[in-house]
């Protein structure tokens, strides 16, 4: 990275520092103005395109933002929404579950809800014809 591009960079961190302090103190969320300078920095044309491998994100970000959450994040509100919390988690999962068995059924009708047919086409071996790279392990 050229040291142009670098000072970039630095004065856009810089700015959006200073936004979320500014926000802060009138009452909106970091994570607001987080998403929102994300959003105006992505369509500046002067911007240089940063990029971040999946091993940073995975290793280096995320256990510092669940760090963070688990830090400040207080027990007895947990407690208080945890019926919410679970409910949310497995509604949602459930719903997710008919909705994608419902858009598999329309595509292919006879694809039945339960989704026991999609289930033994998974699991059914591959023949030749499917997959021609099988072929001269299904004729051993």
């Amino acid at each position: 990275m050229s040291s142009a591009h670098l000072r970039i960079v630095l004065a856009v961190a810089a700015v959006t520092l200073m936004a979320v302090t500014a926000l802060h103190r009138v009452g909106v969320e970091s994570a607001v103005v987080l998403v929102l300078a994300g959003l105006v920095v992505g369509f500046l044309p002067f911007v240089p395109d940063v990029s971040l491998s999946p091993e940073v994100a995975l290793l280096g970000l995320l256990p510092l933002l669940v760090f963070d959450a688990a830090a400040t994040s207080s027990l007895t509100s947990f407690a208080r929404s945890a019926r919410p919390i679970g409910l949310l988690a497995v509604g949602l999962v459930l719903l997710t579950a008919a909705a994608v068995a419902a858009a598999a059924h329309w595509v292919e009708p006879t694809t039945s809800i339960d989704g026991s047919s999609t289930r033994s086409r998974s699991q059914r071996p591959a023949t030749p014809t499917a997959n021609p790279s099988v072929a001269p392990m299904a004729a051993e």
